[in-house]
């Protein structure tokens, strides 16, 4: 386990209460305009199950890490996962209505304030009077706020609907043809598989690893890599993992790089199941293919959180001439990986994230 960033942590722990605070507020106000009966009870229940709601994140991790029974583990996650879906989309949909709402009333006040200006004071006020008891009495406008606040409270939930049951298992092979100026003749037309962040475990299940084996065996793969988060964090998910790839096949074999939950973890577990099994665990270690006279650099580095010694120390046995692949798991890392001459560097960890953003020491994606 890394060492821990108390100014990360703290940062996550303010943010939470941020969000958890707004999100009980928009809920008041929304119990409010539908004007139900015992209404406190009802603000209360809310802020109540809000709370709890906002707990189940650190709850999962913590049962996960405390190696708790695999049942609770299950239902923390999913509860968890769903809570973290609905939280963020209500954000996506409430946030920016509040900016464009803020927007709207700043906008009134200056056009009000330059009515009252050209008019006498009397008439000003009997006109702003008369607008104000017809926004307070006005049902129709009334009823308008009732609903868009409803369908701002659905839509988080339609979109929480549709990933759970559209996307958990909808796994795609993208393909892809790539041009190097200083590819070597024999190793044009080399098909490399690449498989990442599997996270055995509550969401991958071995039989649907068996199932992925399967699939890339199919595409008669010449290298098969696998760059890294195998498991979650439990212990219990390394054997799954091992069980559940040690089928692949490929003409030079499967090579692989460890991630950031397999090194909390722990690398002498990881590195032990993955040598039993054949998966190739490369650790900032070079392992050289000879393919048709032509060498092939495969380079594989631990999570490196941007250290560059890695891969200068991995670079040490790596034949001269031959053309370099390497296998980082965290993309942030490619900058080095150009500056020492890296040709093609395969990576994982964002989930199809593509921008990173450092706060407080934490990337957030």
């Amino acid at each position: 386990m890394p060492p821990i960033n108390f100014a990360g942590v703290l940062s996550f722990i303010l943010l939470n209460l941020a969000i958890g605070y707004y999100i009980t507020r928009k809920t008041a106000k929304f119990i409010d305009k539908v004007s139900v009966k015992r209404q406190k009870f009802f603000k209360r229940a809310s802020a109540l199950l809000i709370t709890l709601s906002m707990l189940l994140f650190p709850a999962s991790f913590i049962a996960r890490n405390l190696q708790a029974d695999a049942w609770l583990t299950v239902i923390l996650f999913y509860a968890s996962s769903l809570w973290f879906v609905w939280m963020m989309s209500m954000l996506i949909v409430f946030i920016p209505a509040d900016v464009v709402n803020q927007f709207y009333h700043a906008a009134k006040w200056m056009v009000s304030k330059r009515r009252r200006k050209s008019a006498s004071a009397a008439a000003s006020e009997a006109t702003l009077q008369q607008t104000s008891q017809t926004e307070t009495f006005n049902p129709s406008r009334r009823n308008f706020l009732i609903g868009a606040t409803a369908v701002g409270f659905a839509v988080p939930n339609i979109i929480t609907a549709y990933s759970l049951f559209n996307n958990r298992m909808d796994y795609r092979i993208n393909r892809m043809t790539m041009h190097f100026p200083n590819l070597p003749a024999e190793l044009r037309g080399l098909k490399i598989a690449q498989v990442s962040d599997i996270h055995s475990g509550i969401y991958m299940s071995q039989r649907q690893m068996e199932g992925i084996t399967e699939a890339v065996n199919a595409m008669q793969p010449d290298l098969i890599t696998l760059t890294g988060d195998f498991v979650a964090g439990a212990k219990s998910e390394v054997a799954p993992f091992v069980q559940g790839f040690h089928n692949l096949k490929s003409t030079y074999g499967t090579f692989s790089c460890a991630g950031n939950h397999d090194e909390w973890l722990g690398m002498d577990l990881i590195s032990e199941a993955m040598q039993q099994h054949d998966l190739g665990l490369l650790r900032n270690e070079t392992k050289v293919l000879n393919i048709d006279g032509a060498s092939l650099n495969v380079i594989g580095i631990d999570y490196t959180r941007g250290n560059e010694s890695f891969l200068t120390s991995a670079l040490e046995s790596s034949a001269h001439e031959g053309f370099n692949l390497l296998l980082c798991h965290h993309p942030e890392f490619f900058p080095v990986a150009k500056s020492n001459h890296i040709d093609l560097m395969l990576a994982g960890h964002t989930h199809g994230g593509q921008i990173a953003l450092d706060v407080a020491g934490v990337s957030v994606y």
